[in-house]
């Protein structure tokens, strides 16, 4: 007999499960999972034991979609098509920061996060926009730039593509058309400040399209960088 402990309990039924599912929900309750959610907040979905099946049943098995895309693949192809353009409801976004949550309060758990995204990350090389730039940089400025987007750097919790080795506290940033799309360029500039950084964005297209305008942004960047911190330099020596 399976120890109860291990398992959860369903809070209308009051019976045992390895974790709670739409399809019990369903034909038992005739309530979706996420009525089931809301009904009961604070129920424990998944048990300890479904978790380390999980976890182990995976160890050492490469990604099922590793190397595909939607055009090879016609089940990445669903896949992408069922994420493409959906937006999820405020109530959906609490339940998953909720369940996040609990699930780093387990320090075994944690420490598999950090393993995977260690070795994972080691593994990151510079996606195409990223290659140019790197490219770029390595030909006008050798050896002053150094790409970090693997984590070689990461400052407050948020990881920057290039870095100055060169004895400026700089960094550029590549953001992608698609990935970016909705970001803040200003609230990264300054995330980046509070460490003492100046930081350069540039965007996909026009590493596409304006090879010559980019130059120019990483030239001029420099430059007034450059003036700027020297100004701070002759200031901090005259007041000394």
């Amino acid at each position: 007999m399976e120890d109860l402990s291990l398992l959860v309990r369903c809070e209308l039924c009051k019976m045992y499960f390895k974790r709670i599912t739409h399809f019990h929900t369903k034909e038992k309750h005739l309530i979706t999972l996420e009525e089931y959610r809301r009904r009961f907040p604070d129920a424990i979905m998944e048990s300890k034991s479904w978790k380390q099946s999980q976890v182990e049943g995976h160890l050492g098995q490469p990604a099922w979609n590793k190397g595909e895309s939607r055009i090879t693949n016609s089940r990445v192809a669903k896949y992408a098509k069922k994420l493409t353009g959906k937006i999820r409801s405020e109530e959906h976004c609490r339940n998953l920061s909720k369940t996040k949550k609990e699930q780093f309060k387990d320090q075994e758990f944690c420490k598999r996060m950090v393993q995977n995204i260690t070795r994972h990350a080691s593994a990151v090389r510079p996606n195409k926009p990223e290659q140019k730039i790197l490219d770029l940089l390595n030909r006008k400025y050798p050896n002053e730039w150094k790409y970090v987007g693997n984590c070689g750097l990461v400052l407050g919790g948020l990881i920057p593509d290039f870095v100055n080795i060169d004895g400026k506290k700089l960094l550029i940033e590549v953001f992608g058309d698609y990935w970016h799309r909705n970001d803040n360029e200003q609230k990264r500039i300054d995330h980046f400040k509070q460490f003492g950084f100046s930081t350069l964005i540039i965007w996909e297209h026009d590493i596409n399209k304006h090879k010559k305008k980019v130059e120019k942004m990483i030239d001029d960047f420099l430059s007034v960088e450059t003036v700027h911190r020297a100004s701070q330099e002759d200031e901090d020596t005259v007041r000394s």
